[in-house]
């Protein structure tokens, strides 16, 4: 990666904008006119052990509140 893409000197000024974001294989784009647009995309991943995890980096009543989702 170089960067932050942008548009060529020609178009610099037109008042067009764009965002990109990707991620797992995924791509989006969104396009305005005379505002700066921004766009997150994030795949989520499932995780399988959330209970363990919460165990051992929560407080306890932090952990008892994962436990209490299950």
């Amino acid at each position: 990666a170089r960067g932050k893409p942008i548009l060529a000197d020609s178009l610099a000024k037109s008042g067009l904008w764009f965002n990109l974001s990707h991620s797992q294989g995924l791509a989006l784009c969104a396009v305005n006119y005379h505002n700066r647009i921004g766009i997150d995309l994030e795949y989520i991943r499932r995780m399988s052990d959330v209970e363990a995890l919460a165990k051992r980096f929560f407080l306890p009543r932090e952990y008892d509140v994962v436990r209490s989702l299950s």
